[in-house]
């Protein structure tokens, strides 16, 4: 089959599937007919400051998500975060040292009208990363410390995502506050 025929039905194939998509109702959320006004809900949320070494980061990510520019409108929202983590060490060697450590991150969140302090919904995510645990002390440390990073660039994507389908739809398909997050994949027992 020479190349033109291939990239002609390949362009075909994709043309097919986005019309079928589109005669089955999907929109996406940030869809081009909604998108401005999502976009414009987002630049109205104010990111209440977060504690700990970490909530500064969760929250600088959020501020970039929701209004990049940082020239949006009066805020007319507060989002609320709270942040838990945990590490889960386990798959013990001979030796009965850790093998594996699990790194859980959970943010229960609230968005409220600034107006009245009254909240107008309510989530949480959760991301959860691991890392082979070493003998030199400092490449742990820097292994955790990257997959914190990571669990948060997660959590700040759920919670954009979250907050966004609220703003499209009026409500919210997050995880209920306090509720267990999905479990962890399970680790293999490392033997020499």
């Amino acid at each position: 089959m020479s190349l033109a025929r291939y990239l002609g039905a390949r362009l075909s194939a994709c043309t097919l599937t986005l019309a079928l998509l589109g005669g089955c109702g999907f929109t996406p959320v940030y869809g081009d007919h909604q998108q401005a006004a999502v976009a414009g809900n987002l630049s109205q949320v104010k990111v209440a400051q977060i504690p700990n070494r970490l909530g500064v980061v969760l929250t600088n990510r959020l501020r970039d998500a929701f209004d990049p520019t940082s020239n949006g409108p009066t805020p007319q929202y507060q989002l609320v975060v709270k942040l838990t983590n945990s590490n889960s060490s386990f798959a013990t060697r001979p030796d009965g040292t850790a093998a594996w450590t699990d790194v859980l991150i959970k943010a229960d969140w609230h968005l409220e009208n600034i107006a009245d302090g009254k909240p107008i919904t309510e989530g949480s995510a959760a991301a959860t990363t691991g890392y082979s645990m070493s003998n030199d002390g400092y490449a742990n440390v820097t292994s955790q410390q990257a997959d914190e990073m990571r669990d948060i660039d997660q959590l700040a994507l759920q919670i954009q995502d979250q907050v966004a389908l609220y703003f499209k739809t009026g409500t919210s398909a997050a995880i209920a506050p306090g509720a267990e997050p999905p479990p962890a994949p399970m680790a293999a027992v490392v033997t020499p």
